[in-house]
């Protein structure tokens, strides 16, 4: 039995790690594209990282749910739209929780916007990750 638990432990933190590999170049793209968006073409920086952050969530779903959750082959088209829903709401809620802690560390904190935006991802990768792995990933989405 105490083999199984730690063989549990072992996936949930390797699953953590790609998770986090994952949200890590999502952070890099995410940075880069608030740059272009923001100093090349002058977009007010909330503006920007909304935009970003919408453009990056297909791409973020994709790696996720081949490389995190890889055990799961699903070819079932209807479960991976219902796992894209749900992903996608969860994503829009940590991307509030993410504009939020933004604009407060930006403005009040006064943090360069940049760093402002890696502190809240690096914030809100928790939320994503156990709420993504109860809800997207939960065995009803997947079977």
């Amino acid at each position: 039995m105490p083999q199984t638990n730690l063989t549990q432990i072992f996936d949930e933190i390797v699953k953590m790690f790609h998770f986090g590999f994952v949200g890590g170049l999502m952070v890099i793209l995410n940075i880069g594209i608030i740059y272009i968006l923001t100093n090349i073409l002058g977009i007010y920086y909330l503006f920007s990282a909304i935009l970003s952050y919408q453009v990056l969530l297909l791409l973020s779903f994709s790696l996720n749910e081949k490389l995190t959750f890889k055990s799961i082959t699903i070819h079932n088209l209807e479960k991976k739209w219902h796992r894209f829903g749900s992903y996608y709401l969860v994503s829009v809620s940590g991307m509030i929780l993410n504009i939020i802690i933004l604009f407060l560390l930006t403005e009040y904190g006064n943090i360069f916007y940049l760093t402002s935006s890696i502190i809240a991802s690096f914030l809100v990768f928790f939320w994503n990750y156990f709420i993504n792995k109860k809800v997207t990933w939960s065995e009803k989405h997947v079977l």
